[in-house]
């Protein structure tokens, strides 16, 4: 493979990483407007992501840690 096409195959896993971040961001975001588990099964369906996705890359454990760390716990 070329450079150049080595390099434009690095820019679009950078991209659909990306994206697939965005959706993961959008999806943490809807858990926490109503309320739901966060979990990673739920989290890769609503983000249309695979499970691996989100335990192999850092930014999207990072992501999913912070929002359980946020979670304040149901009171009985």
């Amino acid at each position: 493979m070329s450079t150049s096409r080595t390099d434009a195959a690095v820019r679009a896993r950078r991209h659909a990483t990306q994206e697939m971040l965005e959706r993961l961001q959008a999806a943490l975001a809807a858990a926490a407007r109503d309320h739901t588990p966060v979990t990673v099964a739920a989290l890769a369906r609503t983000a249309r992501v695979s499970r691996t996705f989100l335990y192999q890359n850092q930014q999207a454990r990072a992501l999913i840690e912070q929002a359980n760390r946020c979670e304040v716990p149901l009171q009985y």
